[in-house]
């Protein structure tokens, strides 16, 4: 296009751009819980319980985006570079939550040795 004296016409051209970004977060979790009972074989009788707690969590985030992505911010960008990635096993889980659960246990009879000792 060009003005009543025959020099060019700038015209601003605008473009829409779009981009959809999907965030996902993958969770799962095995929990645990149980009881150290301390019992006094003689009497029958229990003398101390104990509450114990395991818990194995899994989690991930990953990001996919459809459109133009040049126009993300960087962090966006950055988030793009993680997958999917499958979930453990339910056996899987509870193996490690079971490990979790073991340690647990062999604090509570740690914190609890002085009664032991003095009992037996």
């Amino acid at each position: 296009m060009r003005d009543s004296t025959g020099k060019k016409i700038k015209v601003t051209k605008y473009k829409t751009l779009k981009c959809r970004v999907i965030e996902t977060r993958q969770f799962k979790q095995a929990h645990l819980e149980g009881v150290v009972e301390y019992i006094d074989t003689e009497r029958g009788v229990t003398f101390l319980s104990e509450p114990v707690v395991a818990d194995q969590i899994f989690e991930n985030f990953c990001t996919t985006a459809e459109g133009d992505l040049k126009i993300l911010p960087k962090e966006k960008r950055e988030k793009l570079k993680s997958r999917f990635v499958p979930f453990p096993s339910n056996m899987d889980m509870l193996y490690d939550a079971g490990n979790g659960l073991k340690q647990a246990i062999g604090d509570v009879i740690l914190d609890n040795r002085v009664i032991l000792i003095k009992k037996y």
